[in-house]
């Protein structure tokens, strides 16, 4: 009888709405088929069926073959010897790692992006830590002690050089996981290693802020039209104005977003990390920052974005953070240049500065809503949403005694 065979293949009958299909590995023996997950997606202009792999002008090309080679090659040895079609992957079944990759390919196929990126990310660094190779090495239920979980957090802190928080907020990830298992019955819950393991303290986080002052010398500078400088500045202030949007909205804002209300202007968007629909009025004083990209007629409102960076999630998440990592270091300059200090001055700061001002001029419950908040708690650690005419008044409030 002949052996075990396996190959890759695109899904494109699960092909999703922004064009991308899975990679399956496929064992076929005596006319019987079974099918696992790579966790890798593709349009079908970027899959090379006749070489097995994702073609090199695809942006991740390199990291998406190293994974598929891995796992097409675990396939096909185990093809060798295996005397059914389930025994290619079988040692998979029942594991930790089994487990997590469905988990994963869950997030990614309800089109939760950033929850996808950041499981996988944890979950890699776990297989790294005790010495398995995700998604190609199985880690079996057994490898998950309270020990193994030290390990990990050892792993985090030295080799990953990751903070207190991060490491905690992996942690997290990991005993949501052990959590589903319990609750689907894939873990007994005498084995859940956090029953005897406690996760690492939060460490308080000292958030800068700007003041009034602190903007207006940022505002005041003069850059070059169409400097690097410029376009962070301005990006950054129209954070603020724009009830603290977060950077990796503002950078997929396009002309079509904006609206012009009197003096006023509106950016209405979906918040890619909650979801939420947000329209946020960016007062007089912004809205001067806001015109001329406006007026340019590009396709993204901020050039710091090309076209076909949001073509597929997983490229735009990365196109974002590449893109905040320049404007944050220009931020740093600009810090210096308008003496205000550079340290710490990060995109982020944008959302910490409005939050600080906003609530001297409304109530915690209208903070929450500008930000796109889902509850109070997470205001108050930096509501329910209230109607748009009083997240406009709230605007008008903070911004009614300037220019």
């Amino acid at each position: 009888m002949a052996n075990a065979t396996a190959k890759l293949v695109l899904r494109k009958a699960k092909s999703r709405a922004d064009g991308t299909a899975p990679v399956y590995v496929r064992a076929t023996h005596a006319r019987r088929t079974r099918e696992r997950s790579t966790g890798v997606w593709v349009v079908a202009k970027a899959w090379n069926a006749a070489r097995q792999q994702v073609r090199k002008s695809h942006p991740l090309a390199v990291v998406f073959n190293a994974r598929l080679a891995d796992m097409l090659n675990e396939a096909r040895a185990r093809a060798t010897t295996a005397q059914t079609v389930d025994d290619i992957f079988r040692e998979r079944a029942g594991t930790f790692t089994a487990f997590v990759s469905d988990y994963i390919e869950k997030l990614e196929t309800d089109g939760k992006y950033w929850e996808h990126l950041k499981y996988q990310t944890t979950v890699a660094k776990l297989h790294e830590a005790l010495g398995y190779q995700f998604p190609s090495r199985a880690m079996p239920w057994e490898a998950l002690t309270p020990e193994a979980l030290e390990r990990f957090e050892r792993h985090c802190r030295n080799v990953c050089g990751n903070g207190a928080n991060t490491v905690r907020k992996e942690c997290v990830r990991v005993r949501t996981l052990c959590k589903r298992a319990v609750r689907l019955g894939d873990l007994a819950p005498e084995l859940d290693p956090f029953v005897r393991f406690t996760l690492p303290r939060h460490a308080e986080v000292k958030r800068r802020r700007l003041s009034r002052d602190e903007l207006g010398a940022l505002q005041s500078l003069e850059l070059k039209k169409g400097s690097r400088e410029r376009l962070a500045r301005d990006i950054y202030l129209t954070c603020v104005f724009a009830d603290g949007a977060r950077i990796s909205d503002a950078l997929t804002w396009k002309p079509s977003n904006v609206a012009s209300e009197g003096g006023a202007l509106r950016i209405a968007y979906r918040s890619q990390k909650s979801g939420r629909e947000l329209a946020p009025k960016i007062p007089p004083l912004g809205a001067e920052i806001v015109r001329p990209y406006l007026e340019a007629g590009g396709r993204y409102l901020f050039p710091l974005l090309k076209r076909g960076d949001d073509a597929d999630p997983v490229n735009l998440r990365k196109r974002q953070q590449a893109a905040t990592a320049r404007v944050n270091k220009s931020l740093k300059v600009l810090g210096e240049m308008a003496g205000i200090g550079g340290d710490g001055l990060t995109c982020h700061t944008a959302r910490h500065t409005y939050a600080s001002l906003a609530r001297r001029s409304g109530s915690v419950f209208q903070v929450g809503a500008a930000l796109g908040h889902k509850d109070v708690a997470t205001t108050q650690r930096y509501l329910d949403a209230l109607h748009r005419d009083e997240i406009d008044a709230l605007s008008d409030a903070v911004w009614q005694n300037e220019g």
